[in-house]
């Protein structure tokens, strides 16, 4: 239980450190940048690059995260489920940091709002992300003592 416990909250200051981050960058770049371009004519390279990325992680960070925790077997035990679960949601956060992360480089260089907007969106769906007891029921094939155990 006491490992349960330490690792969701582990995983959640993980969260909390990675969602800060790409808002702090995101406030510095909005604020250092002199331009706010609203237009899709741009002729950068960023313009196409940007939204492919930001979609592909997006996918790709659902499809890791449920083949990661597909391969847990129903038998192993709680701290193995667990330890597989915060690996699988470190990587899923990751991903979506990284695309973040692009699409601020990204308006920062450029100063086309299409930048801004899908590293916001992309924010608040790794905020949304956010690890809870209930997520990790839901996603995790417990039996009913595991259950009881990650609830006590």
């Amino acid at each position: 239980m006491i490992m349960a416990k330490s690792l969701l909250k582990t995983l959640t200051i993980i969260h909390i450190g990675l969602v800060s981050g790409l808002v702090i960058f995101t406030v510095f770049a909005v604020f250092t940048t002199n331009a706010f371009i609203a237009q899709t004519a741009d002729q950068s390279v960023w313009i196409y690059v940007t939204p492919i990325v930001a979609a592909t992680a997006y996918f790709m960070s659902q499809f890791i995260f449920r083949k990661n925790l597909e391969a847990i077997n129903r038998q192993t035990g709680l701290d193995e489920k667990l330890k597989t679960y915060m690996t699988a949601s470190i990587v899923k956060y990751a991903i979506l940091e990284g695309a973040g992360l692009l699409a601020i480089v990204a308006y920062f260089l450029s100063g086309n709002a299409l930048h801004l907007t899908l590293a916001i969106a992309l924010i608040a769906y790794l905020l949304v992300q956010r690890p809870t007891t209930g997520k990790v029921l839901k996603d995790l094939p417990l039996t009913r003592s595991e259950e009881q155990e990650l609830n006590s």
